[in-house]
């Protein structure tokens, strides 16, 4: 499980670098003898990183932020990007925030991981777009034991599953 968490964590990293054109080596994990090593820019990095509050990644709230990361020596800051922030309607995207997350981060000279908060949040549906919240029919809920449905998408729907996948591979 260790290892499928942490082969996520870089694949989503090597997106978000892909994604905004990112021009060095893509960041990797290496192993020799046994022993892993996160490669960066093709020297080992440890990560020294702050992850910024879920509601924290607005524009209004980033100038706070980024003097506090360097006051903890941060060199890494792992950020949320929320899908209903992404899509608020189906098919429309709007990157900015993510845009403006990876232009600050580079002017601070900090390496960015950004967090999806797509399909479910600890366990909840909260940012997940209104028109997939508002589309029962197509976007289905888990029924609780009471045969009434609940604020969690269900993972049992390919709907749900293509719909967040679309929106984070945009």
């Amino acid at each position: 499980m260790r290892r499928l968490l942490k082969t996520l964590a870089v694949a989503s990293s090597l997106l978000v670098l892909a994604k905004f054109g990112y021009s060095a080596d893509a960041p990797r994990i290496v192993e020799k003898d046994g022993r892993y090593a996160l490669l960066v820019d093709g020297s080992p990095f440890l990560v020294l990183g702050a992850q910024i509050n879920n509601s924290s990644s607005w524009s209004a709230s980033m100038a706070q932020v980024w003097p506090a990361l360097h006051a903890m020596h941060a060199n890494t800051v792992e950020a949320p990007v929320y899908w209903e922030q992404l899509e608020p309607q189906r098919g429309t995207f709007d990157f900015s925030t993510a845009d403006m997350l990876v232009r600050q981060a580079r002017e601070e000279h900090l390496h960015l991981v950004l967090l999806w908060f797509g399909t479910w949040k600890n366990g909840n549906m909260h940012y997940v777009p209104q028109w997939v919240k508002n589309d029962t029919r197509s976007y289905p809920r888990v029924i609780n034991s009471f045969g009434q449905p609940i604020d969690v998408l269900s993972a049992n729907s390919r709907n749900n599953l293509e719909a967040d996948k679309h929106a984070l591979l945009r």
